[in-house]
């Protein structure tokens, strides 16, 4: 073993020994605790930027799924559009069928409505014809009468009144007819 010399102090210099000390440690205290709070930050700050990335992480995901989803509304939205337009061309073209067919028809109807409207006109004016002869042979068979001194009964005047009214009502409903006819081919040939 070494021997140590035996080093005595004096109070002064403990004194001194220890301020010395005490102002190390007071130098030391800042240091120590600017190095302590360094770390502390610097473990805040990585916590933070681990945190920080998380968030941008989530947001990332999130982002990406909107567009997803944004896409996929998209597409959807472009196939009900193109299935709205082909619907509206199936429209169009049934309506055109429709309405070539309406007009078919129109044209028929209005053939079969001229045919049955000259045959009652035909009927109506073979009538009028008709009771028009009644009528002349009624009032010859009255006036050959009075050339005989014989006057016509009560039921031979009544019927003769009959027939005449008949004749003006049927004359009448036929020129508004033909009237009517006039009118209405004229208006199918404007058309």
């Amino acid at each position: 073993m070494i021997d140590m010399p035996d080093i005595s102090f004096s109070e002064p210099l403990y004194v001194a020994l220890a301020g010395l000390g005490v102002a190390c440690l007071s130098a030391m205290a800042p240091l120590v605790n600017l190095i302590l709070t360094s770390r502390t930050r610097s473990r805040e700050k990585k916590e933070d930027w681990r945190r920080q990335d998380q968030v941008a992480e989530q947001a990332a995901r999130a982002a990406k799924l909107l567009l997803e989803s944004q896409t996929k509304m998209f597409q959807r939205q472009a196939e009900v559009a193109d299935q709205a337009a082909k619907a509206a061309k199936l429209l169009l073209a049934a309506q055109a069928e429709t309405t070539s067919q309406n007009a078919e028809t129109q044209g028929k109807l209005n053939q079969i409505h001229t045919l049955v409207n000259s045959n009652l006109t035909k009927e109506m004016q073979d009538r009028l014809i008709a009771i028009n002869a009644q009528v002349f042979l009624t009032k010859e068979v009255m006036r050959l009468n009075r050339l005989n001194k014989l006057e016509p009964d009560a039921g031979a005047v009544a019927s003769l009144k009959k027939l005449e009214e008949a004749s003006a009502n049927l004359s009448s409903t036929l020129t508004e007819r033909l009237t009517a006819t006039a009118v209405a081919n004229t208006e199918i040939l404007e058309k």
